[in-house]
């Protein structure tokens, strides 16, 4: 496991609570000719800024391979980018649009149809709460229900047209995948594109959910994996559900003012095993993959510390919750690793479970100490982000040489831009 990384800026000390950081302290010149809005031909052209013991190095995707450490074992976040954007014209002639952000799995079953907490554009041009709407393939049929922080909760029910032909929708995810558009982020200031179908998914996405892609491994190619497993290396899926929170603004002058988004994550008993045998050094590809190992680590905690209370763990059937402020406020521990994964499995094995899954609103900041993993794969990140404020965590007050350096060697940032390979 890594050593205790140094604070994030002089004038933070191992001591402090990252609920008395100061935002402002985390800002860059982030030029906007700076931002990716396209990637590169081929994913593996990207530059990737090695990172090591305040080092750095100018290299390419392609070099990754020979870059990793001997036996090393990736981490990736097998989510994929639900075509979540949706536009359709009213019978009054004006336009409403959709953006869907999570499946509602307490509604998840019942009846017809599928419901989804969604943002609504134009959402006063929608009187009556009830919509339907004729396609050429079919009728939708939406219901609009209770609203929270902005975000409202609609059934969406679809009946396939049948005299539409057989490769019409069936179903509203295959219509999703007909007529919905690519969720890019919004700094991107651009439509989707036919192209953005492809590349702003990563080449071993599988799980549906996300509304914005583990950007890190956009770089990442079938070749490339296969290159490290020749060298020894291994690889394990996960799944964080990336959603629209992951672009929230950190708008409070203090980190205590901020309320990290919450996503789903789960993780299959065969991967735990996975990691649980692993001898090699574990990376994380994305931000994502690192928030959902630590996560892992501190829902281990959770369930160490009500151990004597049987009842309690015995009656879940999924992961404790992990809480923004959870490895800054629960109790000390000396959980190594695998410790963590040992009692996960025995969790998964008590509760007859093959898969784990629970939610996560940690918030990785200076002074967090890594436990799961010992370096990371990484693009770079918005000026006063959470996202930096992890990359902070990790190394320490050298984070602004690593982006000054990317900023004077034409590094492209953001989502589509170019990457990092940081050792930690």
């Amino acid at each position: 496991m890594p050593a205790e990384n140094s604070p994030s800026d002089g004038q933070h000390s191992l001591t402090m609570h990252p609920r008395d950081l100061r935002i402002s302290d985390f800002g860059y010149d982030l030029p906007q000719e700076r931002i990716a809005l396209y990637p590169t031909e081929f994913r593996e052209q990207a530059r990737m800024l090695e990172y090591r013991g305040g080092s750095i190095l100018d290299r390419s995707f392609g070099d990754l391979p020979d870059a990793l450490p001997e036996g090393v074992h990736l981490v990736l976040n097998n989510t994929r980018v639900v075509p979540a954007r949706l536009r359709w014209p009213l019978p009054n002639g004006s336009m409403i649009e959709f953006l869907l952000l999570e499946p509602d799995l307490a509604t998840h079953g019942e009846g017809e149809g599928v419901t989804w907490w969604c943002m609504i554009g134009n959402n006063r041009a929608w009187k009556s709460g009830v919509l339907d709407l004729v396609l050429p393939t079919g009728n939708l049929h939406l219901e609009r229900g209770q609203s929270k922080d902005g975000q409202w909760q609609v059934h969406f029910g679809w009946q396939p047209n049948p005299d539409a032909g057989p490769d019409s929708p069936q179903t509203l995810e295959e219509l999703l995948d007909l007529v919905g558009e690519v969720p890019l982020p919004p700094y991107l200031q651009r439509s989707s594109e036919s192209l953005d179908r492809e590349r702003y998914q990563t080449t071993y996405a599988k799980e549906r959910g996300a509304v914005a892609a583990p950007t890190a491994g956009l770089h990442l190619t079938p070749l490339l994996l296969e290159q490290i497993k020749q060298k020894g290396g291994l690889t394990t899926e996960v799944t964080l559900h990336v959603g629209a929170g992951t672009f929230q603004p950190v708008k409070a002058s203090q980190m205590a003012e901020h309320t990290m988004h919450t996503e789903r994550i789960s993780i299959r008993t065969e991967a735990l095993e996975a990691l649980y045998r692993s001898q090699g050094p574990v990376y994380a590809v994305g931000t994502t993959s690192l928030r959902l190992l630590e996560s892992l680590y501190w829902a281990a905690v959770r369930i160490h510390l009500n151990s004597n209370n049987t009842d309690s763990i015995n009656s879940k059937t999924t992961l404790p919750r992990v809480h923004q402020w959870d490895p800054y406020d629960l109790p000390s521990t000396d959980l190594s690793a695998r410790d963590a994964l040992g009692i996960l499995l025995e969790f998964a094995q008590r509760n007859q479970c093959s898969e784990l899954s629970g939610r996560t609103g940690l918030m990785l900041a200076p002074p967090y100490k890594v436990r799961m993993a010992q370096g990371l794969i990484t693009n770079f990140h918005q000026p006063q982000s959470t996202l930096l404020l992890l990359v902070a965590a990790l190394v320490g007050k050298d984070w602004r040489n690593i982006y000054q350096h990317a900023l004077d060697k034409g590094y492209r940032f953001l989502s589509y831009g170019d990457g990092s390979l940081l050792h930690f």
